[in-house]
Order: C-alpha cells, then structure tokens, then sequence
C-alpha cells in the first residue's frame, strides 16, 4: 500500500511537471491522457509518426518516468486506434513498468537549460583524450551557464538521471592514465573469477550468508532513479555512446521534442583504420556515429574532422543536414610554480598516449633507439595507459631496454606527474597515423616545448596554426629518427623551434567550453537558417 501511495504521488507531480513544461491545463490519469492527445493533434497531425512519437515520450515519462522503446510507442498508437483514450491509458497503467518497476514511484526533474550527457566519462576513473575534453567541460560548463544539468543514462531505469554531487566530484577528480594492474583489477570479469576463487573453499552457511548479502544490494540496485524531463532546452552529447539502449534513447528523444541537439565529433577513425580495432569497437562506432544524422548540429574538433564528418553524413539516410562547426579543443598553460620536474640524467625526448598500434609508438620507439645509436644523447619516455594490440611494443620496448637503451615507459602517472614530464622534455613527439585533433601537441606546445608531428591531417593542421612543430613522415623511421638526431646536432634549430612553442596562442579549456556551449544552445531560429533538408 505504501509503494502505492508513493506511485500515485509521483505520478500527480510527473504529471504536473509536463503540463507546466508544455503549457497544458492541470489534469491526472485519462484526462491528462486526453490533452496531452489533443496537443499533438493525435489523429489530424499531418505527420503522425512524428506526433505519435512524442506523445509515447510525454505519457511514458508521466506513467513510467522512463524514455519509451519504439515498440511502446507502437502499443499506444495501436490501443488508440483499435479503442479510444481509455484505451491507451489503460496499455500505461497495465505495463509491468506501472505495475511493478520502482521507476514508477521516481520524481521527474525539469531540463533547466543545457543538458550535458556525460555518461561514458562518469563510469571510467582514467583520463585520455575523449575523457579530457569532457572534464574540462564539465569543470568549466557551470561557471559560464548556471543553469546546465550534467546528465548520464541509467540503463536499468531507462531515463536520463542527473548527477549528484558525488558523482560530480568523481567526474571531476580522475587519473590521467592508470597502470595496466589497475585496469586488470576494475575488470568486471576478473572481479568475478577472483570472487568464485575465494568462495571455492567457504562453509555452506558463509555462501548462504553471501548471497543473501548479493540480493540484497541487487534490490538496493534497482531503487529508483529521478528522471531528466529533456523537452524544449538543449542537449549536448560530447563524447560517444557506446550502449545501443542509449543510442536508441538519444534518438528517441531527438525524434520526440524540440529541444536543441549538438553532438562532438572527434573522428572516424574505426572507421577508416577498422584493422587497428576489434570488429565490435568498429561496429559499436558506427552506431554511435550515426546519431550524427538525428543532430541539429555537430561540433567537429579540427578542420579534419569535419571533412571526414562530411563525407559520412554524404552517406547516411537522414531528416536534415545538421549544421556542422568546427572548434578547436582546449589546452591550459601549466601552473609551473605547482609543478616538480621530473629528474632525469639525461634530456627527454617525450611520448604521450594511449600505447596502440595507430599512436604509432613502436615506430617511434625504433626511431629513438636509431637516433640514440647514432650517437644522440637523451631518454625516451613514453607516457600512456596500455591499450589494444601493445605486445609488440612492450616486447620491442624490453628488448631494447636490455642492450642498454635509455628508454623508460610510464604507464600510470598523475596529472601533476604528467606536467612535471612535460618541463623535463626537450621536446616531444607525437606521430600518430591519423587523429582528430591530436591534444598532446597542443599540451607539449602550452609548456613551452616543440613537437615532432606527422606531416597529415589535423596533426598538420595544428602545426600550420601553430608553428613549434617539425613535420615527418610517420611511416619512415629513419625520417623520424633523422629529426630526432637533427634537434640534438642543431641546438639552433630546436631553440627557434622552442621559442615558437612558447609564443604560440591557443585557447584554453574554458574558452573552448564558451564557444561550444555557445553554439549549443544558440536559437533554434539559427539552426533553421542554417539547416536544410537532406538530398
């Protein structure tokens, strides 16, 4: 009786948020079912798939406080058509999600101004470029627009849920790169083999005890989740979804309401390069690629970028062409009085980023070893948590460790670690076969120190902005290993270089935040100048 008392309450004030929301007079249960029909002119909408689409987001979010799957959406079309408005109240009341979920009795919360879909960064603890750029905008996101919401998507309760102060403090407070033993222990599965391993030698009444234990935190689990009314504001989605629940989500709400849709694109380089990622990476990417067809606009982060953007969307079936900017991601300029630097015997030549073959590290490995044999005198230190396809790196890196190269691999290290490598460096290199952006020539160039980067794409484009950057060939070792040499053999050559890094302009995190939410919530007016529909 409590649970549904609890229900009844939350749906009165469910019900009272739409209404206040879409401007309908105050009602409950049919009648509430009845406006909301005869605001989308349910049954003389000129588009009624469309028009049955937000309703099905209207009455689920009131009944279920959940985003509705397409085959509710059908269920109420059809009880509509097949009976009447009692009809298709009695298919929300009737639903297991009405009668039995704990999501029933959850409040709605009204989108205050800007949504930010943070979900995939909520859940990592580690930092890499995509993970950067979403906690720079949420550091920043508050200050210059009050009223935005960070939202992530509960899965189990189908809504979107805002986040709470904690949450915020863990988005927030991460490592840049976790050791591979870190990553090895957050793996659900080894988690699991580890627990069976343990409980293999327990007393029957200690596992009876545990698994009451488990149940128990598995109802806790399933407590409810306040969902994000998203109706007439903005969303911003800056980083991919990975879920192919969200995904639909995402969609169904873009499809559903007028709110105001920007999502980030970075790349399309699982895309392009399919043979440096796993076949469900590559298709999980697709997926969340194409949400870039339901978007009002997309923020591309290079010049680079955007044409690749361009040349997808050419080839997806899509409402509109969303308006497509470009915004170059951000970089602060170190606190170097905070910072320590790091002692090394020798100058640094300095790597960072994820280990995987397209970063290109083993070639540039070989290049340093090259270049030490030659007779340059420095340490190769390469900074990055271990990503897919390493073996061969880490095999290569051993092997050359052992014949006495001074080469050092730092696969976990703080932010201020991280700095302090960066003022240790004589300079950098970053020559990875393709990127969006390329984040560590822009972090190498904001302390000051040059960079060797690939003469392609947007690693080119930033060094043309720039200057402080050498360009090679990332496939040629001996190019590379040339440059390295020359820095050392010409301290002409790397003090210009040096004395353009440390003159180059470039705006920082908050700037790139301003224009960004700039241009996600800017009129729906201009989207529509500017939008056109798809040929």
């Amino acid at each position: 009786m409590r649970w549904h008392q609890q229900r009844l309450f939350a749906i009165e004030q469910r019900c009272g948020t739409i209404c206040e929301v879409l401007g309908l007079p105050q009602s409950l249960d049919i009648r509430f079912v009845a406006n909301v029909l005869d605001r989308f002119a349910v049954g003389h909408d000129h588009n009624p798939d469309r028009a049955w689409t937000a309703v099905a987001y209207v009455l689920t979010q009131a009944f279920h406080c959940r985003v509705p799957t397409a085959a509710m959406a059908t269920s109420l079309r059809m009880a509509f058509e097949a009976g009447s408005v009692a009809a298709v109240h009695q298919t929300l009341i009737q639903a297991a999600e009405y009668q039995t979920s704990p999501q029933a009795a959850a409040p709605l919360v009204p989108s205050s101004g800007l949504a930010i879909d943070v979900t995939q960064t909520t859940g990592v603890r580690y930092t890499s470029g995509i993970q950067r750029v979403v906690r720079s905008l949420a550091q920043h996101v508050r200050q210059l627009e009050p009223d935005a919401q960070l939202i992530r998507w509960a899965n189990r309760a189908r809504c979107f849920t805002p986040l709470t102060a904690a949450d915020v403090e863990q988005l927030l407070e991460a490592e840049p790169y976790p050791s591979s033993s870190r990553l090895r222990s957050r793996s659900p599965g080894a988690r699991v083999l580890r627990q069976i391993g343990r409980a293999a030698s327990w007393p029957t009444r200690r596992i009876k005890r545990s698994l009451q234990r488990y149940s128990m935190k598995a109802k806790q689990r399933r407590s409810s989740e306040p969902s994000v009314f998203l109706w007439d504001k903005s969303l911003l989605v800056p980083e991919l979804v990975v879920e192919a629940s969200h995904i639909g989500a995402i969609r169904f709400v873009c499809n559903a309401t007028p709110l105001r849709s920007t999502m980030v694109f970075f790349d399309a380089i699982p895309i392009r390069y399919p043979e440096f990622f796993d076949p469900v990476i590559h298709s999980t990417y697709l997926r969340s690629l194409s949400l870039a067809r339901d978007m009002d606009a997309v923020s591309c982060i290079s010049r680079t970028a955007r044409d690749q953007l361009e040349n997808l969307l050419a080839m997806m079936p899509r409402r509109w062409q969303p308006l497509v900017g470009v915004h170059y991601l951000g970089a602060d300029l170190p606190n170097r009085g905070a910072v320590e630097t790091a002692a090394f015997d020798h100058p640094v030549v300095l790597c960072v980023g994820t280990v995987e073959p397209r970063k290109n590290q083993l070639r540039i490995l070989r290049a340093m070893v090259a270049a030490q044999e030659a007779g340059a005198d420095f340490t190769g230190v390469f900074a990055g948590y271990p990503g897919w396809l390493n073996s061969e790196f880490r095999s290569a890196l051993a092997t050359a460790v052992a014949r006495g190269h001074s080469l050092l691999l730092h696969e976990s290290v703080t932010n201020a670690e991280l700095r302090g490598l960066y003022q240790a460096a004589a300079f950098t290199i970053y020559a990875s076969l393709d990127e969006g952006f390329g984040l560590p020539i822009i972090e190498s160039l904001r302390h000051g120190r040059p960079c060797i980067t690939s003469d392609r794409g947007s690693m080119r484009e930033i060094a043309d902005l720039t200057g402080g950057c050498l360009l090679i060939d990332p496939e040629d070792t001996s190019d590379m290993a040339t440059a390295i040499a020359g820095l050392f053999e010409v301290p002409e050559d790397l003090a210009r270089l040096t004395l353009e890094a440390e003159q180059a302009e470039w705006p920082d995190w908050r700037e790139y935040t301003e224009r960004l939410v700039r241009f996600a919530t800017q009129p729906a007016a201009t989207l529509k100048i500017h939008q056109r529909p798809a040929a």
